[in-house]
């Protein structure tokens, strides 16, 4: 059986031994990521100018912190280089409102950025904010498909406007004929109405003077009968 200096001993020991384990974890995790982010800020400057969809990951009174899709660099769109409002930092829900157009940055919110600036000694990576993702695609498409446009030859274009110019007459003339029915289908639907309120009216109108009728042959009957039986008594 151990003693209880023995027991001590062994406290002592296990108790340094658990924070020394513990520190070098630490040491480990740092590292890590330390090394990890001296690669993705070395890519980023691998790619500066480049354009790329990302995420938000972080939002702070002074930016925003961006995860750039592909490379996977995070970087920070800087508060004053979003000049289309002013922002405003909700600490509990850890988002940034404009005051004017209401727009939302939180955790997760996609958006399409530019590397502008990289900083490799402190690891750091700056971006231009370009726009809402969806919105930014739908400005890259309608380039491309103005580039498209312009490399099409003019005799081909003029074939294209004849036809669309074509299309748009044929539509406007579409429009003018549902138009048309649907004007005639009102007017019909107006006249049903009208004749069913009309076929009310008149039946209204007959079991008012059925019921008319009924009360005046009672009230003649009642009259006859007392005469009819004078003549009857003479």
């Amino acid at each position: 059986k151990p003693t209880a200096q023995r027991l001590q001993d062994v406290a002592e020991f296990c108790a340094e031994a658990s924070d020394h384990c513990s520190g070098t974890e630490r040491l480990s995790t740092e590292a890590e990521r330390a090394s990890i982010k001296l690669a993705q800020t070395a890519l980023a400057g691998l790619n500066i100018g480049n354009e790329y969809n990302g995420t938000v990951s972080g939002v702070q009174r002074y930016g925003i912190f961006v995860v750039a899709d592909e490379i996977y660099a995070e970087g920070l769109i800087r508060l004053h280089g979003i000049g289309d409002d002013y922002y405003m930092f909700d600490e509990k829900n850890m988002s940034l409102i404009g005051r004017r157009t209401k727009r939302v940055f939180h955790m997760g919110t996609r958006l399409r950025v530019q590397i502008v600036k990289v900083n490799i000694k402190k690891r750091e990576v700056d971006f231009r904010y370009l726009g809402d993702e969806s919105s930014v695609a739908m400005m890259v498409k309608q380039r491309q498909s103005s580039q498209r446009m312009e490399s099409i030859p003019k005799h081909t274009m003029a074939s294209l406007d004849h036809a669309m110019q074509v299309t748009e007459r044929m539509l406007a003339d579409e429009e003018t004929e549902e138009d048309r029915l649907r004007e005639e289908a009102e007017f019909i639907g107006i006249m049903q109405r009208k004749s069913a309120e009309q076929r009310k009216q008149i039946e209204r109108q007959k079991q008012t003077t059925t019921k008319q009728h009924r009360v005046t042959r009672k009230f003649v009957k009642s009259k006859k009968s007392p005469n009819s039986k004078k003549s009857q008594r003479k």
